[in-house]
């Protein structure tokens, strides 16, 4: 083979290379671009979610007819703290930001406006924070008030955007006598429910008109669960009897939290009542009646409310908030369990307590290593003189911080600033009672 060819062929594959890589690098390029136009259309949906506007209600009310979408009327209620953190849960993420985008026009009611008053008059408003779902003639179809989660705002927002299934229709089959069936009857109680609204009235409706074995009911079990607020109730033992084999799609952690509940409260109501029932033999008593699967969660849910509200008692109450966080490992919400352990740091001086809540911290600082945690981990540590833990746990927070900001500079001095002026003080403290034990040494000498 000649050089002249080896030259050619040569040549021909740095060609041939040199476009792979020009088309590599396009690809590249092109995908980069579309990464970045899907985050933009992301960020812009959820820059719509947190639009509720202000002004005058009326310009949203024709808004809301011209663009043919329902008007979502926002009361926040006194507690604007409370009221935007529930706020940010339920308008986060895409299918929300798409569902309301598509479907909503957003008002938000000024706690200082003229109207105000005149709103909470008309629509009987009394729980916050509040949602009012508004058709186009004026129409209520749905309202959520209290607190919620974004799965029963999806169900709302879905149920207000059906013309001919939702709260105000459902009323007028109900009163012109036209319901097709019990899931009508079921879905308007429901909704009353979650308006805050009485719904005893629909409740007795649903049972009268549905199945009369309500575990073949499809709304049978919900419809105990969410209605029922004595476990005496025969419709609640029959539950309790076949809670493992109803056909029912119930999310498993809202059973057990409603069968708790209501247990709970049913077994504080009978202590209150008769001063000679035994707490704890009424808690393992009906453990054993209705078969309950973890009768310490149980016990500990019971005595948390019994030495919060009925018997005062903060080292009660603390023993059975530990109990609570380590027997509801896979029960309670991450942000519950913080919660109560926020409040141990804060409010408790037992030793062992605080230790036991520093373990749980531990726990989920493994699963979700998050910038507060930190701070609460300096907290319980002070707490317990442990200083090496709190210089640790301040170090973490200041890696953490410098990509979370949670805190500012100045927050974060003062973190420091405590921790030295702590242990400086157990220092002192422990100096003095160093010198005390000396001269009480020295007196039993002479």
């Amino acid at each position: 083979m000649s050089i002249r060819w080896w030259i050619f062929i040569t040549l021909r594959l740095q060609t041939s290379l040199i476009k792979l890589v020009f088309m590599k690098a396009y690809k590249s390029i092109l995908i980069s671009l579309m990464l970045l136009l899907l985050t933009n259309i992301i960020w812009s949906q959820d820059k719509l979610k947190f639009e509720f506007g202000e002004g005058d209600l009326e310009d949203y009310k024709a808004m809301a007819v011209n663009e043919d979408k329902i008007l979502l009327i926002e009361f926040q209620g006194d507690d604007r703290k409370k009221a935007k953190a529930q706020h940010d849960i339920i308008f986060s993420g895409e299918k929300i930001a798409a569902l309301i985008s598509e479907n909503f026009v957003l008002y938000s009611v000024n706690s200082k406006s003229k109207e105000k008053h005149t709103l909470i008059k008309k629509y009987d408003i009394s729980t916050y924070p509040l949602y009012l779902f508004l058709d186009g003639q004026g129409h209520e179809v749905y309202r959520l008030a209290g607190d919620f989660d974004v799965n029963t705002f999806m169900l709302a927002a879905g149920f207000a955007t059906m013309p001919d299934n939702n709260m105000y229709s459902w009323k007028q089959m109900i009163d012109q006598g036209e319901v097709p069936g019990s899931d009508i009857y079921f879905n308007y109680a429901k909704g009353l429910m979650l308006g805050n609204l009485d719904y005893s009235k629909a409740v007795a409706d649903y049972f009268k008109y549905s199945n009369t074995d309500f575990t073949k009911d499809p709304y049978g079990a919900e419809a105990v669960l969410l209605f029922t607020e004595d476990m005496n109730d025969p419709r609640f033992i029959i539950l309790m009897e076949n809670l493992h084999s109803l056909n029912a799609d119930i999310d498993e952690k809202f059973i057990r939290k409603r069968v708790y509940d209501i247990v709970s409260n049913s077994i504080i109501d009978a202590v209150v009542m008769d001063e000679k029932i035994s707490l704890d033999d009424t808690l393992m008593k009906t453990s054993e009646k209705l078969m309950i699967e973890d009768p310490s969660l149980l016990s500990a849910i019971v005595k948390i409310k019994y030495y919060s509200t009925v018997k005062k008692n903060q080292n009660e109450y603390y023993r059975a908030v530990i109990d609570y966080l380590m027997a509801g490992v896979f029960y309670l919400d991450e942000d519950e369990a913080y919660d109560y352990i926020v409040d141990i740091a804060k409010n408790c001086n037992d030793k062992d307590i605080i230790m036991m809540a520093t373990n749980r911290l531990l726990e989920m600082i493994g699963k979700s290593n998050k910038t507060e945690y930190q701070k609460t981990m300096i907290d319980l540590s002070l707490k317990n003189n442990d200083f090496m833990e709190a210089n640790h746990a301040l170090e973490i927070l200041n890696k953490l911080n410098s990509e979370t900001n949670v805190y500012s500079p100045n927050e974060i001095d003062a973190i420091g600033k405590r921790i030295v002026k702590a242990q400086n003080a157990y220092k002192e403290g422990a100096k003095k009672e160093t010198d005390k034990g000396k001269k009480k040494r020295k007196k039993k000498k002479k």
